[in-house]
């Protein structure tokens, strides 16, 4: 409450307008919620006016066996003089350590071909169709370490279709906490005028993950809101991610730069 009383009085006005309607239309909607979304064995599905299902993430246990993860995390390990701490640009961005796609492809080649050989084969079993990497070389795949309380990959939607998060360490007991597809559809208008105060989205239900080193999560980040946050002081989260489009889908200009501006 102290962070609402501190915007300039239009600011305030909007924020308060706009989440009493939100709200509103979040209750009206619970009801509604409860029947379309299910989770089962790692697997949320949201079922559409016509009655089809789609996924919106699932979490695959032991993707990768005990050995291939501390493989990779050796590899790290020996490259880790890789790794820069983002800042948040503008106080908006993540704040994590991260080695970029570039990178990775240049030092740490078979991360690069986990993703290629293994994760994108799995991606479009999952989404039933046709992918390829995010047209962004940098961005298309990078590894995060998430190593004090304040890193955090604050409440956002991508920019690219579908995202892919395979985990290695997760000794601070971090999470990937997302929102329902029905309520991101509402939430998605105050995305970006209130980008400065990403703990309104806090208030609003959501779904949390909590990873295990091994596990595999795909989802459908185009499509809800969700943010990684770290839960303890000690320890660190390290995950390998991808990311990919549609096969043939051109990126939206306008979140391309929102995205290259804000992230590392």
């Amino acid at each position: 409450m102290a962070i609402i009383g501190a915007l300039p009085g239009h600011q305030r006005f909007l924020l308060v307008n706009w989440a009493q309607n939100l709200i509103g239309a979040g209750i009206r909607h619970r009801r509604l919620e409860r029947e379309i979304l299910h989770v089962s064995d790692g697997v949320l599905h949201t079922r559409g006016d016509s009655g089809s299902t789609m996924v919106i993430y699932e979490r695959i246990s032991g993707f990768l066996d005990p050995a291939d993860v501390e493989r990779f995390c050796g590899l790290i390990q020996d490259q880790s003089d890789l790794f820069t701490e983002t800042k948040g640009k503008a106080g908006l961005g993540p704040k994590y350590r991260v080695i970029n796609g570039n990178q990775i492809r240049e030092r740490l080649l078979p991360i690069a071909e986990l993703g290629e050989n293994r994760v994108m084969p799995e991606a479009e079993r999952l989404f039933e169709q046709r992918l390829q990497f995010l047209r962004s070389p940098r961005r298309s795949m990078r590894i995060q370490r998430y190593a004090q309380k304040t890193h955090e990959f604050r409440w956002h939607r991508d920019a690219h279709d579908y995202v892919a998060l395979v985990t290695l360490r997760n000794t601070n007991r971090g999470e990937t906490q997302v929102i329902s597809p029905a309520l991101s559809r509402f939430l998605k208008y105050l995305l970006y005028p209130f980008y400065a105060v990403p703990q309104v989205f806090s208030i609003f239900p959501y779904e949390s993950i909590v990873s295990e080193p091994g596990d595999l999560l795909l989802m459908r980040g185009s499509a809800v809101l969700h943010r990684g946050i770290t839960m303890m002081e000690d320890g660190e989260r390290t995950l390998m991610v991808y990311t990919f489009d549609a096969h043939g889908k051109k990126p939206s200009v306008f979140r391309d730069r929102i995205a290259r501006f804000l992230n590392y």
